[in-house]
């Protein structure tokens, strides 16, 4: 879908989904909203049923066609589609612009995002005004993580036991 196009989607869902906020020219559809999440593809998720290896070769060149992108929000496990707002040009064509250039360099990253959602049926979709990727925990260095069991298979990042295929859980650093 071209960009034009893309953009006519994207202000007819925004105009049509509940949700009430006011903006510079009136009220108008949406709700402030912060979620995180992972940015992902949306046609290559849904096509390939979930991450997998298929998906990650699909997605970058989806999105550089400007495919939609979306937000798989943590927790929930809803897709948001995503567009860009500019709250300076509130009530005018043009407000709203496909994510995908901003989004790209950040594919299969955590972030956060705020801005106005809304939802139609089972259809979401945030105009992001602020993101920010979400920083990864890193464990301590000291950190190894063991099966609970069999103690004996101690690793230094997480990952499933090779004997029973159990989640190693994060143990003290003296496990083996």
């Amino acid at each position: 879908m071209r960009a034009t196009a893309w953009s006519f989607v994207i202000a007819f869902l925004v105009w049509n989904l509940p949700g009430q906020l006011v903006l510079a020219d009136g009220p108008s559809r949406g709700t402030p909203k912060t979620i995180v999440g992972e940015v992902i593809a949306i046609d290559c998720y849904i096509r390939e049923g979930g991450k997998s290896q298929a998906y990650r070769a699909c997605a970058e060149q989806s999105l550089k066609k400007g495919l939609p992108v979306g937000i798989l929000e943590s927790g929930t496990g809803l897709i948001y589609l995503a567009a860009i707002y500019h709250r300076e040009l509130a009530g005018q064509h043009g407000e709203f612009e496909p994510a995908n250039a901003v989004l790209l360099p950040l594919l299969d990253s955590q972030i956060r995002v705020a801005g106005l959602a809304a939802t139609q049926g089972t259809t979401h979709m945030i105009a992001i005004e602020h993101l920010e990727p979400v920083r990864q925990e890193t464990p301590p260095s000291n950190t190894k993580y063991v099966c609970p069991m069999h103690p004996e298979v101690v690793q230094d990042q997480p990952g499933s036991c090779p004997k029973c295929g159990m989640m190693l859980k994060r143990g003290p650093r003296n496990s083996r």
